[in-house]
């Protein structure tokens, strides 16, 4: 199947399941105990997704554009290198030629026109045995090659010293952790942005109406909260457009599948906090509908920034696909790391409390969830070839 017409139903399929998770407060009441197993299942896949899936394939996507880099350079070296040694091959037959036609006018004779230059290269003379060595030098030398001069002699080749340095191979490891590092920042600042001094939590993954509540006495609550889950999904859609670059459906699904189960709780969550602040049905619908929205259209812009950008160089394409990738894994590690694993610790009880109060362990059924949302990508991932 098309990578672009898979990316168009894995979209939709995001679009309608975010929506429609949404629409769960506006039918009948869900377990908040329920829906936080979810969310603890949603955190460590989407852990286990950025170490297991993502970061992987980001790396080796950037490996893969080194090696290309390197090879497209000895090429590019190579065929210097062969049109230089032709150049030489050309030249060799006229100095040859030309020495020989002036000893024998110093000697008053005339040389013989069936003589081949190939019978004059074997004679016994210095120039004879020079013009072998330049026609040899300039064939065997590839990475360096050199200029013929019109008398003979061997002049480097700036040129090519320059063009090698110019396009230096692409060095992979000092872009991967830079990528991971400007993902995780983005994600921080995104959250903090306006609302500095301020304790919030409209930008996390939002689980209940209680975490909207924090941020109640602030204006424009319902807004800051629908932008930011807004942002949020931006940043999956950048992730799943990425991995469709990639041109991998395994690694397409997978990503898909971790998406998912964070958008739904925080869809859940952020209609609730709307219906709790006494807007309308058809207000909520808006909402849930740009959140729903956000991250499908970035994963359809994303893919087709990278096709259009690398179709003319698949070399480049590759890089930003890659950079894209690892840039992924640190907005999904710091959703999982910053916000849904320290709230899995906070109980019913200590939300309703107003306490924050917290558990110091997690119950078995949590740790299940937890672990089994960390390992389900490498099961997922089994039939990935590399």
């Amino acid at each position: 199947m098309d990578s672009f017409l898979w990316l168009l139903i894995l979209s939709f399929s995001m679009l309608s399941g975010s929506f429609l998770a949404g629409n769960i407060p506006l039918a009948f009441h869900f377990s908040e105990e329920r829906l936080r197993l979810v969310s603890t299942f949603g955190s460590g896949m989407l852990v286990g997704t950025a170490l297991i899936v993502i970061l992987p394939e980001g790396v080796e996507t950037l490996y893969s554009v080194q090696l290309k880099s390197q090879m497209a350079e000895k090429r590019a070296a190579a065929e210097a290198g062969t049109r230089h040694g032709r150049r030489a091959s050309e030249l060799a037959p006229d100095i040859i030629s030309s020495k020989q036609e002036t000893r024998l006018a110093k000697r008053g004779e005339q040389a013989p026109s069936s003589v081949s230059w190939w019978d004059a290269t074997t004679r016994r003379t210095s120039s004879g045995r020079r013009a072998l060595q330049i026609d040899r030098r300039a064939q065997q030398d590839v990475e360096h090659p050199r200029k013929i001069a019109e008398n003979g002699e061997v002049i480097e080749d700036q040129s090519a010293h320059t063009d090698h340095h110019d396009h230096s191979a692409f060095e992979a490891h000092r872009y991967i952790g830079a990528a991971l590092a400007i993902g995780f920042a983005f994600m921080f600042l995104i959250e903090n942005a306006g609302h500095f001094g301020h304790s919030h939590k409209t930008a996390s993954h939002i689980v209940t109406v209680n975490d909207f509540r924090d941020v109640a006495p602030y204006k424009n609550t319902k807004t800051a909260a629908t932008i930011g889950l807004v942002v949020h999904a931006a940043a999956d859609g950048i992730a799943l457009g990425a991995a469709s670059a990639s041109d991998r459906t395994s690694l397409e699904l997978i990503v898909f599948l971790a998406i998912m189960l964070h958008k739904a709780p925080s869809a859940f969550g952020l209609a609730t906090f709307l219906l709790a602040e006494g807007h309308t049905r058809k207000v909520v619908r808006q909402h849930l509908l740009v959140f729903s929205l956000a991250a499908p259209l970035a994963a359809i812009a994303t893919y087709t920034l990278l096709f259009n950008y690398g179709i003319d160089d698949p070399i480049i394409m590759h890089k930003w696909t890659g950079i894209l990738l690892l840039f992924s894994a640190g907005t999904f590690l710091y959703v999982a790391t910053v916000h849904i694993l320290p709230e899995i610790y906070v109980t019913g009880k200590g939300r309703s409390g107003g306490g924050g109060g917290h558990d110091k362990k997690l119950s078995l059924t949590q740790i299940v969830c937890l672990l089994g949302g960390i390992f389900s990508p490498l099961l997922l991932a089994v039939e990935h070839s590399h």
